[in-house]
């Protein structure tokens, strides 16, 4: 089976930023008001709104954020 998505985005705002982004892999236990699976531009929306609600959020992302059909979509 082949694993999805099957070519590699490159949006131009992904090569074009200076922004950088690194987190380390959750390992044990973690606590959280909300977990959000996905850091797409939904994802990452949701998580921006509760934490500035004073909540404390995770989000998972398999790659890395913006990876997956948010990168395909130009981020827009």
């Amino acid at each position: 089976m082949n694993s999805w998505p099957s070519d590699k985005p490159s949006p131009v705002w992904m090569s074009l930023s200076r922004e950088t982004f690194e987190a380390p892999k959750l390992e044990g236990e973690a606590h959280a008001y909300a977990v959000i699976v996905g850091g797409g531009i939904s994802g990452l929306t949701t998580a921006l709104a509760l934490a500035r609600r004073g909540r404390k959020v995770i989000v998972l992302e398999a790659r890395r954020v913006g990876y997956g059909a948010s990168g395909r979509a130009n981020g827009q």
